[in-house]
């Protein structure tokens, strides 16, 4: 009897979650400038597979009118989309705790249609088992309450 192993690609993958940007304390240019530094657009972010989102992007509801980072926010989520395209990484991004993210996590698929970035990007508000044909893998993704 002989054993034939088939060969794997390692997965290589980041997840980040309770961001919570809009908290009163932290603010969110330090939080998007930092963010930008753990995904640059370079080799090294290059070999990631895919990026979680996993939850709570925000911390509360914020307004165009009372919070001035929200161009901040919106220019790192756009910056996030392109390196994610330029290097062919995955992006997922999961709905947060209704009373911190209110569904503003969204603003991703509102960003990206807007700038047309061809990042391959869902934002998951359920519970599903998602097959990423390209990485020949099957990924269960929830939203945590």
């Amino acid at each position: 009897m002989s054993l034939v192993m088939t060969p794997f690609k390692p997965l290589h993958m980041a997840c980040v979650s309770d961001i919570h940007l809009g908290h009163r304390t932290n603010k969110a240019t330090d939080i998007t400038r930092k963010l930008k530094a753990a995904f640059p657009d370079n080799e090294e972010t290059g070999k990631l597979d895919i990026i979680f989102i996993a939850g709570d992007v925000f911390d509360s509801l914020l307004t165009l009118d009372d919070n001035p980072y929200i161009a901040e926010i919106d220019l790192w989520i756009g910056n996030l989309l392109r390196v994610c395209a330029n290097r062919d990484i995955i992006l997922r991004v999961l709905k947060g705790t209704p009373s911190h993210d209110w569904d503003q996590s969204k603003r991703f698929e509102v960003i990206q249609s807007v700038t047309q970035v061809p990042c391959d990007l869902k934002y998951v508000d359920t519970l599903e088992v998602e097959y990423i044909d390209k990485l020949d893998i099957n990924v269960l993704i929830s939203q945590m309450n």
